[in-house]
C-alpha cells in the first residue's frame, strides 16, 4: 500500500514539475487585435456589417437596402467595366445622396428650387432626375441610370 502511495505521489510530483517547465503563456499579438463589430465609425455605423452613414437619412444604413441602384452607362465597347452607384432620398425627397464606388465620400444634393413640379436635384456639375426612372448626368452627359435588376 505504501509503495502504491509513493509511486502515485512521485508521478504527480514529476508531472507537476514537467508541466511547469514546459508550459508557455499564450500572449495576444502585440499589433492591433480586431474585434468583430469593433469597427464603428464616428457616427456609430458598423462597416463590417455593411452599414455606412447617410446624411440624407441622418442614420446608419445599408445603401443597397435603402437606396436606388444605378448602373453606370458604358461609354465605349472597349470599356466593359460595370459598377453601381446608389441614390438615397431623405424623408421628404428634398435632398438625395449619391454613393459611388469611386468615392469614399457620398455627395448630398438638394432639390432644384426652380423646378417646382419636376423631380430634379442638382449641384454645380451633377444632375439627378426622376422621369421614367432615375438618371444621373455629369456636366450634361448621361453617366448612370436606374438599374432594372
Amino acid at each position: 500500500m505504501k509503495i502504491n502511495l509513493l509511486i502515485t505521489a512521485g508521478v504527480v510530483l514529476f508531472s507537476a514539475i514537467g508541466c511547469s517547465q514546459n508550459s508557455t503563456k499564450v500572449e495576444p499579438p502585440t499589433d492591433s487585435v480586431k474585434v468583430v463589430g469593433g469597427d464603428k465609425d464616428e457616427h456609430g455605423c458598423i462597416h463590417s456589417a455593411g452599414y455606412t452613414w447617410s446624411a440624407a437619412k441622418n442614420n446608419c444604413i445599408r445603401i443597397w437596402e435603402e437606396g436606388v441602384r444605378m448602373q453606370d452607362v458604358v461609354v465605349s465597347p472597349s470599356d466593359s467595366s460595370t459598377s453601381s452607384s446608389f441614390v438615397v432620398f431623405n424623408a421628404d425627397s428634398s435632398k438625395v445622396e449619391l454613393f459611388t464606388p469611386s468615392s469614399n465620400n457620398p455627395i448630398l444634393i438638394s432639390k432644384n428650387e426652380n423646378c417646382k413640379n419636376c423631380k430634379s436635384w442638382s449641384n454645380d456639375s451633377l444632375e439627378i432626375t426622376q422621369k421614367d426612372g432615375l438618371t444621373i448626368k455629369l456636366r450634361g452627359k448621361l453617366v448612370s441610370q436606374e438599374s432594372k435588376k
